[in-house]
């Protein structure tokens, strides 16, 4: 028994760590915004639901129709789940290789972002393999256990995967990450999983089977000290460029890379820095520091080692420049690779690094400055539009002098602005006129906010004042030069480009918890790569109140549904209710999971740091509150009442969660370390519900389902029967939390924002318990 019970355990822990390792390959592939994330869980979650419900059923139905008399069930159990526990251990491997280095036709090229089709194509083809056949595990683990202990129950299953997973996430996220590549882990999994198999195949007296497994196992621990296919796919992922290194920091996955004689940076594939490109270090540095008629003292907000630090340091004016980096790999790899000429400037006495995050550095300094810098990319993701909400404008103007200024850029404006990029430029001025006084717009190369606290004079966007300013400091430019300024800021362009941001002025202001930027951003990005979620989006964001009509909708048929059951027959219902409270549980629990983290990043960023963290907490509470619920469970006439007691505390604990997101941050502690770690203890509380909730309404489905349902003689036998439907409780589990992984992902988050999120799932939980609650009732009084 002791082996079966490791097994399962096995299970969860290869799905978590499994889950940990391909997400962090799949968003360093292709950039992955909260969008292409959320494509990633939604067919993970679909693959599995699949594999066990459909897939899972099919085989049961067959191994019983197949049954002979010279093997007895407890064998056929065993060698059915120790052949999918072997394909499994190998299907990881497979996984990892092709998320890393898709086909020719599906390969983004080096630095360059992907359509969601693209992310889509190849998450189905290389996740799919192996999400069916975890699914499959969990109705073939039912089975295992329930074949030498017929009383097994559903949530016993469920709890000893879960605290598998919850191992496997500490395991993996806490150790393993730290210590070997990504392919050293997929190769670990499969020994686990090769090596659990060989035992099974040992007990069911298949040896041959067991040396096979050994050999397979053997073959990947020589993989995983090896190897060899780490620098090979790094090779082929960059073409004809030359890789300098390589390396995994706390933030993602960092290249240096070269062509001649230039060098470039890349982090999660994406561009950080190139040595060769001046112009725009001189557009940032000089175009920001003119605005003041003495800059002394300055803030550099990331982007400082792509030439930005050493064009400042030419003002001879400034005392101190502050620079604040996040990924302290990122400038000992320059330091390491780089010619010296190109991180010479960071030894300057005038300079000071400071390696935190950006919003962490304002909450906790006290300084106050002449010239603010603010060099992140645009808001593609959730982590990086919290640099442009008001409330971070807002921690920025604290600590600005009288007279200094903000300056901040977003993509360039070429001749021509259409309706999607005014929108996004529109949403920013429009977020930084919320909070400063002055507000204007520099379309040089790239689009430049320089911002005020008051009304000052001094702020312009005329280019002969700015060459004249450039002239008596005696700075020496080669970009930024007469026919550069006077070409892009003539006054029929700076005329054009303000009346193109007020026409498009049609939105709120860009907030922590709606990220209406984001949104805009993302519109940019499906237009750009022709993605068929644009016009989807659109659409919802003109309409959000259909999204509330069609939470209502399920909230009223819900309610509909369990007042029936005072006038319909409970042997009827065969459940049925309990299982759409699974659904209605599975839903809100990835929904409130999305949540956790994507407030995380709201008020800390480097979710990619603490992501193995946040899950593992997740899978933590979702194993004590599974084994709480089954040592406390009800029975009888109260099946219903604990379940809807459950999902109303689920209720009670999302608008809790959310008021304290609400009030973080806009205070001081928001950014605090204590916050920070508390966290995990809001994805602990979060999992526990999700698990307590799993346990009690499989409880009432099983109960509902023995003491109301008639079995007839041509019927499966009520082993392989409730085996079948203790996979089935999982899959519609696993349904919901497809359901909520793509709508909230895709839609609510960056359509409606977190708040009328949170209310959605509030309203479908008190819906689900009440429907619960009454359909007790009827049973009660049926009783």
């Amino acid at each position: 028994m002791l082996l079966r019970r490791s097994a399962l355990a096995l299970l969860g822990l290869t799905a978590t760590s499994g889950q940990i390792i391909l997400l962090r390959e799949f968003i360093s592939t292709f950039h992955g915004n909260e969008l292409v994330i959320g494509i990633y869980l939604s067919v993970w979650l679909l693959s599995t639901a699949v594999g066990s419900g459909l897939v899972g059923r099919l085989v049961s139905w067959r191994a019983s129709s197949a049954q002979t008399n010279t093997e007895s069930a407890e064998v056929a159990s065993t060698l059915r789940f120790a052949i999918v526990e072997s394909l499994v251990g190998v299907s990881v491997l497979f996984a990892l290789i092709g998320l890393s280095l898709p086909p020719s036709s599906l390969r983004p090229a080096p630095g360059e972002a992907t359509g969601l089709l693209t992310a889509l194509a190849c998450s189905g083809l290389f996740l799919t393999p192996f999400c069916l056949l975890q699914g499959l595990l969990f109705p073939l683990g039912t089975r295992l256990l329930r074949a030498e202990r017929p009383d097994v129950s559903v949530s016993r299953v469920y709890l000893l995967e879960a605290a598998g997973a919850a191992g496997g996430g500490l395991l993996v996220s806490l150790v393993l990450v730290h210590l070997l590549s990504s392919f050293q882990n997929a190769a670990v999994i499969c020994v686990l999983n090769l090596l659990m198999a060989g035992a099974l195949f040992e007990g069911a007296s298949r040896r041959g089977l067991r040396h096979l497994c050994t050999l397979l196992a053997a073959g990947a621990i020589v993989f995983c000290v090896l190897d060899p296919v780490t620098l090979w796919i790094t090779s082929r992922k960059w073409g004809a460029f030359d890789v300098v290194d390589v390396r995994q920091s706390r933030y993602g996955n960092l290249a240096v890379i070269s062509l001649d004689s230039q060098f470039s940076v890349y982090q999660e594939g994406l561009l950080v820095f190139t040595t060769e490109d001046l112009r725009s270090a001189e557009e940032t540095a000089h175009i920001s520091l003119v605005q003041h008629p003495s800059p002394n003292d300055a803030l550099l907000i990331g982007g400082g080692i792509g030439g930005v630090v050493r064009e400042a340091l030419k003002h001879k004016d400034l005392r101190h420049l502050d620079y604040v980096e996040l990924d302290p790999e990122l400038i000992a790899l320059g330091r390491e690779t780089l010619p010296a000429e190109y991180m010479s400037e960071l030894d300057d006495a005038r300079l000071e690094v400071h390696l935190t995050d950006g919003r962490r550095f304002l909450r906790r300094t006290a300084e106050q400055y002449d010239v603010i810098i603010m060099q992140i990319p645009p808001p593609y993701t959730a982590q990086l539009n919290r640099f442009y909400t008001r409330e971070f404008f807002a921690l920025v103007r604290d600590h600005l002098a009288s007279g200094s200024v903000f300056v901040f850029s977003a993509p360039g404006v070429g001749e021509y602005i259409g309706d999607d990029l005014g929108a996004f430029l529109a949403s920013l001025a429009t977020t930084s006129r919320s909070v400063f006084d002055r507000t204007i717009v520099i379309p040089a190369g790239r689009s430049f906010f320089v911002s005020s606290r008051e009304d000052n004079p001094y702020v312009t966007a005329t280019p002969e004042s700015l060459l004249s300013r450039l002239e008596v400091r005696d700075i020496e430019t080669i970009y930024v030069r007469d026919y550069f300024l006077l070409s892009n800021l003539s006054p029929d362009r700076l005329r054009y480009v303000e009346e193109r941001i007020e026409a498009s002025r049609v939105g709120p202001v860009n907030t922590d918890l709606k990220p209406i930027s984001f949104y805009y951003d993302l519109i940019l990005w499906s237009a750009e790569y022709e993605c068929f979620m644009k016009k989807p989006l659109e659409w919802f964001f003109h309409n959000s109140w259909t999204l509330w009509a069609v939470v209502l909708g399920v909230g009223g048929t819900l309610l509909a549904w369990g007042g029936l059951g005072r006038r319909r027959a409970w042997a009827r219902s065969h459940g049925r209710l309990a299982l759409s409270a699974l659904a209605v549980s599975g839903f809100a629990a990835i929904v409130l999971e999305l949540e956790i983290m994507l407030c995380f990043q709201l008020l800390f960023g480097g979710l990619y740091s603490r992501i193995g963290i946040l899950l593992t907490s997740y899978m933590v509470g979702l194993a004590l509150g599974t084994a709480l619920e089954r040592r406390t469970g009800s029975s009888g006439r109260r099946l219903l009442a604990r379940p809807a007691l459950i999902q109303m505390g689920t209720a009670g604990f999302a608008i809790c969660f959310l008021g304290i997101v609400h009030l973080a941050t806009g205070m001081k502690w928001g950014g605090s370390v204590v916050l920070e770690w508390i966290f995990p203890l809001f994805a602990v509380v979060a999992g526990a519900l999700g698990g307590a909730l799993f346990s009690s309404a499989s409880r009432a489905f099983f109960g509902l389902r023995s003491s109301g349902d008639v079995e007839n003689e041509h019927r499966a036998s009520s082993a392989e029967s409730s085996s079948r439907s203790m996979g089935l409780t999982y899959a519609w589990d696993l349904v919901g939390s497809w359901v909520g992984a793509a709508v909230c992902s895709v839609i609510l988050f960056p359509v409606v924002g977190v708040a009328s999120t949170t209310g959605m799932v509030a309203v479908l939980l008190a819906a689900s318990g009440v429907s619960l609650f009454a359909a007790g009732s009827a049973q009660e009084g049926s009783g």
